[in-house]
């Protein structure tokens, strides 16, 4: 956790390096709260609804129906950027959240660290998505590098911020941004997996990866132990693979030929690759829709989605510390707080929430 403070500021306005120059934005409300869920398949039926409302949204702006291009957005072939300057207004409404505050910014060393080093107000601040176009120093668990190339991968960030007392920081967030993440990408890729605690899976590669991390005020009253905690999501996605396969040699994109029981659907790639913004709205919506859930109802709703996601079920694997061999065994899905269980030698093992690796056998 990071150093704490209590004094006033604008909702996350504060940032402690420089961001270079925000376009302005208006933080009111928009949207209504999110309809009581149903699945079409593996899609709950508010993402189809959120994409509904994002092709409403660019066929108003640009007189176009949604099937036809929205930017002009180079192959992968190409060295250029893929996506087209965002319009971070139109991801608001798509996203459909209460009070959602958003911006944009071109370049910024971690949309993560810009949020996690803001202020503190005095009391709870909106929830707030900041977009980079380009992250150059973005990271992820244990301190390792994020490989984000200009134009071939989205990053942002969500902050959201609760009151609290004494209780722990909520160590299984991870898996429900997990979840959450899965579900709105579902429309494009009915085959995506979720691999132990926080990464995103096409077939055999990763796609993308979350970073959670959390932040408490200061006491907000002399005597108490009552303050503002700040869980922060981080949310890096591959559209390409990175072109340094060195830096990441499991790494896949979006639109990177895949097998065909995990290739996204051709017309709705199409979509999004032309139209960045669906995906950044759907994906950011139903984070926030998913936290406040499990605020309110814990970690129960989550469990068996997660499971029909995940990738390491009944896989050989070995848990590291750097290193060295902690655990090897069976995968065996999760615990009720979200730990990893593993049937090993002697019996089952709970892998907890921590700074370790888990990897196939077979990769390791």
């Amino acid at each position: 956790m990071r150093g704490a403070g209590n004094r006033f500021a604008p909702p996350f306005g504060d940032y402690r390096h420089p961001i270079g120059k925000m376009p302005p934005t208006h933080p009111g409300r928009v949207g209504a709260s999110a309809r009581p869920g149903r699945l079409v398949g593996d899609v709950p039926a508010r993402v189809l609804e959120r994409i509904a409302a994002g092709n409403d949204a660019g066929a108003h702006r640009s007189g176009l129906p949604f099937t036809a291009p929205l930017h002009r957005i180079p192959t992968p072939a190409q060295d250029d950027c893929w996506m087209a300057a965002l319009d971070i207004e139109r991801i608001r409404t798509i996203a459909d959240r209460d009070g959602l505050v958003a911006r944009l910014v071109d370049e910024i060393p971690s949309t993560n660290e810009a949020l996690m080093e803001a202020g503190f107000g005095q009391a709870c601040a909106p929830t707030m998505l900041l977009v980079a176009a380009h992250q150059t120093a973005g990271r992820g668990r244990r301190g390792r590098n994020w490989v984000s190339e200009r134009g071939r991968s989205l990053t942002f960030s969500l902050a959201l911020e609760r009151l609290v007392e004494a209780a722990a920081p909520p160590a299984a967030a991870s898996i429900v941004c997990g979840v959450a993440v899965a579900d709105a990408l579902a429309p494009w890729l009915p085959g995506i997996g979720l691999k132990w605690p926080n990464d995103l899976w096409i077939g055999a590669g990763k796609l993308g990866g979350i970073l959670v991390e959390t932040r408490r005020s200061a006491p907000l009253h002399p005597g108490t132990v009552g303050c503002i905690e700040r869980l922060v999501v981080g949310i890096g996605i591959n559209l390409a693979a990175p072109r340094e396969d060195r830096a990441v040699p499991d790494a896949r994109g979006l639109f990177d030929p895949v097998g065909a029981d995990d290739a996204p659907d051709g017309r709705a790639g199409a979509m999004v690759r032309d139209d960045p913004e669906i995906l950044i709205g759907c994906i950011a919506g139903e984070v926030v829709r998913a936290l406040n859930e499990f605020f309110t109802a814990g970690l129960a709703p989550f469990i068996p989605r997660w499971q029909r996601r995940d990738v390491l079920m009944d896989e050989t694997i070995v848990v590291l510390d750097g290193a060295s061999v902690l655990a090897r065994g069976r995968a065996i899905g999760l615990d009720p707080g979200g730990a990893l269980r593993l049937l090993g030698a002697h019996g089952v093992e709970r892998i907890q929430f921590g700074e370790v690796s888990v990897r196939r056998e077979s990769s390791s």
